[in-house]
């Protein structure tokens, strides 16, 4: 454990474990994958149907099934993203205790996906008017809040969870901020290949956020080694 006052976070060594950690736990990219899978499916099945559309189904519908099937879409893909998130968190922790049977993540992330998604709503909720209002508090709550889903992950709770992420991200606002544009500037650069990149950047980001966020609880970026088991 890092004694606190917390030291300097590199983000080269966070960058170089993450990616260090994503060839030695292949399973990452299953998610990921899947997400993409989902992702074509709906666009082919957008483009396609039109074409098709034996019941001669008026625009008007055919519109709303669209937007109802990019919202089923939206869901899965959050879904697994959460799988990911799990995997994630399950693969830097320090508390493993031998013997003990690791739940499954696909399992844990359909349990938790409804209460996560109220909090995610909640937290899109307060930054979006933080931002509408006068943008550097929407910002500012980002930066505060961004690791309330780890948190409720972790240990449940939604309000409980808002509360850690404001307390872990005290006295660290530029940090952050570098943080963030770090992983904007990934996800920028997996897009920008069609989304294909996602499957490698996706994972890859995710590993990069939790390593910092155990920094946060005081796990040096050298201890977060584990493969999966």
């Amino acid at each position: 454990m890092i004694q606190h006052p917390l030291p300097p976070f590199s983000h080269s060594s966070a960058l170089k474990r993450a990616l260090r950690l994503l060839q030695a736990n292949k399973r990452l990219y299953i998610p990921t994958c899947l997400i993409l899978l989902t992702q074509l499916i709906l666009v082919g099945g957008t483009r396609l149907y039109p074409h098709l559309n034996p019941s001669g189904m008026s625009a008007e519908s055919l519109s709303m099934l669209v937007a109802c099937a990019g919202l089923v879409a939206s869901l899965i893909s959050n879904y697994f993203s959460l799988v990911l998130i799990l995997q994630v968190l399950r693969l830097t922790e320090r508390a493993h205790e031998e013997g003990h049977e690791q739940a499954n993540p696909y399992k844990v992330a359909l349990r938790k996906f409804i209460p996560l998604l109220l909090l995610s709503l909640m937290l899109l909720l307060g930054i979006g008017m933080g931002i509408v209002l006068f943008i550097i508090p929407g910002i500012y709550l980002l930066l505060r809040l961004m690791f309330a889903q780890y948190t409720f992950l972790e240990q449940g709770g939604i309000v409980r969870s808002f509360k850690e992420s404001w307390r872990l991200t005290e006295g660290h606002f530029y940090t952050q901020v570098v943080v963030l544009l770090v992983a904007f500037g990934l996800i920028l650069l997996g897009a920008i290949t069609l989304g294909l990149g996602l499957i490698f950047i996706q994972p890859l980001v995710t590993l990069y956020l939790v390593t910092y966020y155990r920094y946060l609880q005081g796990t040096a970026i050298e201890q977060i080694d584990e493969p999966i088991a």
